[in-house]
């Protein structure tokens, strides 16, 4: 393990008390220090659930979705398909069909989304659809915030961070992880109970209760594990999120991610078990998502 790699640097991690499945999120936000225009929007709206359906019905969640992302085109513009400010390839280029494909390692090549947009939010699910071509730990899959100097695209030492990485260990302990810190308190996080499969399209996704202050992590539609936190409060208003990566660390000896992504999304408040459960029924780019409700 690198001892300058993601969890590894943090200086202990505190307790945290599991909670069943049912604790996904029911629309309810909270937490007292959440601020940002989208604060309160995650409020669950009639029509919002249900699995996917032919003819123009919603996708589960449509209405609390706030940015998505599905590498369609060329060149290094990475296009929000709800309306927000693209990001951006960088060392690398979209595929022409819907992807991108970034090559691990040290390579530099990662995906630079927008800054502030889980900031904004009091709940949130982040998801994504993507084909891990392996290697060593501590990759990410997106970590968002910053690094100890607080400048935007530095890469150092974590400060503050969201991050989900497919492989924590080299070992038999070998896990996806999600981990968050801020700054003044130590970092959480929980496991999942295997690590992400190689060369298999896969999606996995993080979401964040603000009401109860639980952290989940779920493989193809299937909650893994969920934690309430018993000492550190959680906000997503506390992150610092200047560096908003997909395949890249805040911590510079983690290595970049090797995968192919196929769609990246986030959710104003967190979906519970059965709506993942009917996203990854619905696949990357679904039907229902590009035909607009009736």
């Amino acid at each position: 393990m690198l001892l300058l790699a993601g969890a590894s640097c943090a200086p202990q991690v505190v307790d945290a008390v599991d909670v069943p499945a049912a604790t996904g999120g029911t629309g309810a936000t909270g937490g007292t220090e959440a601020t940002g225009a989208m604060a309160g929007a995650g409020d669950a709206m009639p029509g919002d659930g249900g699995a996917p359906a032919a003819g123009g019905s919603r996708c589960a969640g449509t209405r609390s979705l706030v940015h998505r992302y599905t590498f369609d085109g060329r060149g290094t513009a990475v296009v929000d398909a709800e309306g927000g400010p693209s990001g951006a390839v960088v060392g690398a280029t979209l595929s022409g069909n819907g992807t991108v494909t970034l090559a691990g390692r040290m390579s530099g090549q990662y995906v630079d989304l927008p800054n502030g947009i889980l900031s904004a939010l009091d709940s949130a699910t982040l998801e994504a659809w993507l084909t891990w071509s392996g290697g060593t730990e501590w990759q990410r899959i997106f970590d968002f915030g910053d690094d100890q100097t607080g400048v935007e695209d530095s890469q150092g030492s974590g400060s503050t961070y969201l991050f989900l990485t497919p492989r924590i260990t080299d070992d038999g302990g070998a896990l996806v992880r999600v981990a968050y810190q801020r700054t003044s308190y130590p970092e959480v996080h929980l496991d999942a109970t295997r690590t992400l499969p190689m060369g298999t399209l896969t999606h996995v996704a993080v979401t964040f209760d603000a009401q109860s202050e639980t952290l989940a992590v779920y493989i193809d539609g299937q909650l893994e594990n969920a934690l309430a936190m018993s000492s550190v409060p959680i906000r997503l208003s506390m992150l610092n999120d200047i560096n908003n990566w997909l395949g890249r660390s805040q911590y510079a000896a983690d290595p970049d991610l090797g995968a192919t992504l196929e769609e990246f999304r986030i959710y104003a408040r967190a979906l519970d078990a059965t709506e993942l459960a009917a996203s990854f029924d619905a696949g990357p780019n679904p039907s229902c998502l590009e035909t607009p409700a009736p």
